[in-house]
């Protein structure tokens, strides 16, 4: 009995030592299990985001607003939120997301228990999975940087920033933290975002349907999206609905009436589509050159811009009725692009831009103010005229345009003209203006002028006209002949051209690009309020006579030819709009330009292909800039003047008007043709005052008019006066780089001949031998006159006895003073004394000076 109750003593001892090791053992477990938790919950806490009492920012959608004020794009980066106030979230829509989302919301302190409970022991027990989060934890997951992974690190974070959420604001405020925020599919967050990406309508217009579809797409937005699966998203809303009626929000009938609605989808759009996609493309570069991309399109900015949506539309008009239906997309071997750009000159307010054919292709490279291209004669009144006429040239300074070599270093440059009525080489007219230089477009007079003026002042005045590209020295230097034909390094932007030309629209004034006008913040601070900036570069006077040249490449209404049409003619504008431009192509048809302006707009078309090549070879048929470039242009100002009054160029009250010869540049002299005299502008006090001394009268032979005049000419013409065009004498012709010979300038024919019809013919017979007297009788008739040729000495007396064979004559020798009247009853006698030798016309007639014939000479030797 004894060793029994001990054995059994021992064993209790055992069984308490095994308890207490285990009890032990539990604490232990106990604490550490508790010590780690309150780790982890310590380690979550202390790296939660810190609420101090401010709303969570979301990303915020940015908005592009057109000139008008009318949105016209969408910023939006991972997230398309627009922001809107509880007030406008109709009740409906509250009710709907609190019914399948947290219909204890108004209950709870953040942390709905029974749900977590309910939750928990549905997963331990093999149910569906479901998820314990109230609207102010998913609020708070959204709102901060705490991650979306299922962690209790997060779940601890998420749970006390919810608890913070309560304590800092409102039941209100959090739903309408949280119906901002939401992620309902397709980038939406937010149902003000959501209703315009599936119904096309703001919020506060949503009704019980479109609400309850809404609603149901929190759980799995992509999974329940109408648009992916229609089905799944009606069964979602179903439940919704359904789940409304049992929490005493709607009636079943009104759930009913839901669910028997057609709701009406707007379908998927891109943020950025349409005519102003485009414009939008450049905006949003200028804008990430200012701010971060993440304000940019996460911002909630207002961005307000120039676009003008009728002009945009009109661009984009122009290029689909000219462009692609001439040259479908696809059917040549390339395809031919296009860049359009139009500005109001005076402010710079850039109207609208089209940077390629369609936006896909836009958006890797949109070509209006990204691509540099050579611009070809465009770039001659940038470069070449805007200078000479700074240095003192004018409309009227005569350039000769005739073939020119410029050697510089080990180079040799020979500019041509483009070849005109089926020349090869082209034509070169010789003494030109400089307006009709510009009018048809003349490189060599584009180089001469260049040369003469000095190269760095043209390169200069590029770039103060808004030229940003040239390089300015170096082994690839733009300071060169070639820049005045437009032959640039790395070309130049048709935005750039538009504000080079605009400061010649604009009286000088240089404007600087605009399409942002102001920027807003989502709290209505103004970022930006931008005004026009704009440089002179020019004197009034200058500009507006580069203006009036310009305009003679549409229509020279100065010339009076019937030939008064430029290269740019096709440009002319309906109603009285004065129009002026200048058409510029490349080498071998590569790059086709257009820029040209009225006192409203300025703009620039181009046509080309991305890899440079023959247009003509490629799209089989004859590409000139003053064809499709031209025609978009004018109509797209068409449209853009329709129904405005037509102004014209603001004329300084400096400008004068002269009439002048278009041989000399001077005033008109006796000896020049009526046909070669016209009205030209200068600037007050630098108009010319010089007479003509370039055009020349010549006595020529009448049967032969290229040879002088001689008595003795064996062909026995008369001598009879003649105007020639006293010009430089090329004994040479000029050989190209390419070994061809180029050819005279026209007016060349136009030069005083050397030779005599004598040195070519021979002398003739004399009929009769010149009187050599003191006494000279001469007898007139209706229309003969002898003898025709007298000779008498220098300084001698000699009598004159004129008769009359039929009715009342008269005789007048002008240099010698002779003038007498004659009947046949009355004969005249005049004395004279020669004073000095020469050859002196014998006129008679009976209307004397209207009416007088030449019918010889005296000669005094």
């Amino acid at each position: 009995m004894v060793r029994r109750s001990k054995k059994r003593s021992r064993r209790n001892r055992r069984s308490v030592r095994w308890s207490r090791f285990l009890l032990v053992l539990f604490v232990l477990v106990v604490i550490a299990t508790v010590g780690a938790s309150a780790g982890m919950v310590l380690s979550a806490v202390r790296t939660m985001p810190e609420i101090e009492q401010v709303r969570p920012q979301p990303q915020v959608t940015s908005f592009v607003y057109d000139s008008e004020g009318e949105r016209i794009g969408a910023l939006r980066g991972s997230e398309h939120r627009i922001m809107v106030e509880d007030d406008d979230i109709p009740e409906v829509v509250r009710q709907a997301f609190i019914a399948i989302e947290d219909h204890r919301f108004y209950q709870h302190f953040g942390l709905d228990v029974y749900r977590i409970v309910g939750a928990a022991w549905n997963n331990l027990t093999g149910g569906p999975l479901q998820g314990g989060s109230t609207i102010t934890q998913q609020l708070a997951r959204n709102a901060w940087p705490i991650g979306m992974e299922q962690t209790w690190h997060r779940k601890i974070q998420e749970a006390f920033l919810a608890i913070q959420l309560e304590r800092s604001y409102t039941k209100d405020q959090i739903l309408d933290m949280y119906l901002n925020q939401i992620n309902l599919g397709h980038g939406a967050h937010g149902v003000q975002a959501a209703s315009q990406v599936y119904f096309g309508k703001d919020v506060s217009d949503l009704n019980l349907a479109e609400a309850s579809l809404l609603a149901g797409l929190p759980r799995a937005p992509e999974h329940y999206s109408p648009y992916h699966n229609k089905e799944q998203a009606v069964a979602r809303q179903e439940l919704v609905l359904s789940t409304m009626v049992r929490e005493g929000f709607i009636t079943g009938n009104e759930k009913d009436g839901a669910m028997n609605e057609e709701i009406e989808l707007v379908g998927l759009k891109s943020d950025i589509e349409g005519p102003a996609a485009h414009f939008v493309d450049y905006v949003i570069s200028q804008m990430l050159e200012r701010y971060p991309a993440d304000q940019v399109y996460g911002g909630g900015l207002e961005i307000h811009t120039t676009l003008n949506q009728d002009i945009q539309a009109a661009t984009e008009r122009a290029v689909a009725e000219h462009i692609s239906e001439n040259f479908p997309l696809g059917e040549y071997d390339k395809d031919l692009q296009v860049a359009a750009v139009i500005m109001d000159p005076h402010t710079g307010h850039i109207q609208s831009i089209v940077g390629s054919r369609d936006r896909k292709d836009m958006l890797e490279h949109n070509r209006a103010w990204q691509s540099k291209r050579q611009p070809g004669s465009a770039f001659k009144p940038v470069a070449v005229y805007a200078a000479a006429l700074e240095e003192g040239w004018n409309p009227a300074s005569i350039i000769d345009d005739a073939p020119v070599e410029v050697t510089r270093a080990d180079s040799r440059f020979v500019p041509r003209n483009y070849s005109e009525s089926g020349y090869p080489l082209g034509a070169y007219r010789g003494l030109t203006t400089m307006r009709e230089a510009i009018r048809r477009s003349v490189n060599v007079t584009a180089v001469r002028t260049f040369m003469e003026i000095g190269i760095d002042t043209g390169f200069d005045m590029a770039e103060r006209l808004g030229i940003t590209t040239l390089v300015p020295d170096g082994p690839q230097s733009d300071r060169n002949p070639s820049l005045a034909l437009g032959g640039l390094t790395d070309g130049v932007s048709p935005l750039e051209l538009t504000v080079a030309y605009s400061a010649f629209a604009a009286g000088g004034v240089r404007p600087e690009p605009i399409a942002i006008t102001k920027v807003v913040d989502r709290h209505g601070n103004v970022l930006e309020d931008n005004q026009s900036q704009r440089t002179a570069v020019l004197e009034p006077e200058e500009a507006y006579l580069m203006t009036d040249m310009l305009k003679s490449v549409v229509r020279d209404d100065r010339s009076g030819w019937l030939n008064n049409w430029g290269t740019g003619w096709r440009a002319e504008l309906s109603g009285g709009w004065p129009v002026a431009g200048k058409t510029g192509t490349t080498d071998d048809v590569v790059d086709l330009w257009w820029v040209g302006y009225t006192p409203r707009y300025a703009g620039t078309i181009w046509l080309g292909f991305d890899q440079p090549e023959n247009m003509s070879q490629v799209l089989g048929e004859s590409m000139s800039s003053g064809y499709y470039p031209v025609l978009m242009w004018r109509d797209i100002m068409e449209s853009a003047h329709e129904g405005l009054e037509p102004e014209d160029f603001e004329r300084p009250d400096s400008i004068v008007e002269r009439t002048v010869c278009i041989k000399s540049g001077k005033l008109p002299g006796d000896d020049c043709p009526s046909g070669q005299q016209r009205r030209e502008l200068f600037i007050e006090g630098k108009e010319p005052i010089d007479e003509c001394d370039v055009h020349v009268v010549k006595e020529v032979c009448s049967e032969h008019p290229n040879l002088l005049w001689h008595e003795l000419c064996a062909e026995g013409g008369e001598p009879e006066e003649k105007a020639f065009v006293d010009r430089p004498i090329i004994e040479e012709p000029l050989v190209d780089t390419q070994g061809r010979t180029l050819p005279l300038p026209s007016d060349m024919d136009d030069a005083p001949p050397e030779e005599t019809c004598v040195d070519v013919y021979g002398e003739r017979e004399e009929e009769e031998e010149p009187i050599h007297t003191d006494f000279v009788e001469i007898t007139m008739g209706h229309s003969s006159l002898r003898p025709t040729m007298v000779r008498v000495s220098e300084g001698e007396e000699i009598t004159i006895e004129v008769h009359s064979t039929d009715g009342t004559h008269r005789l007048v020798i002008e240099q010698l003073g002779v003038d007498v009247e004659v009947t046949e009853d009355e004969p005249a006698t005049v004395t004279i004394t020669p004073e000095r030798r020469g050859r002196f016309r014998m006129y008679c007639g009976e209307h004397y000076p209207d009416d007088r014939r030449e019918q010889g000479y005296i000669f005094v030797e």
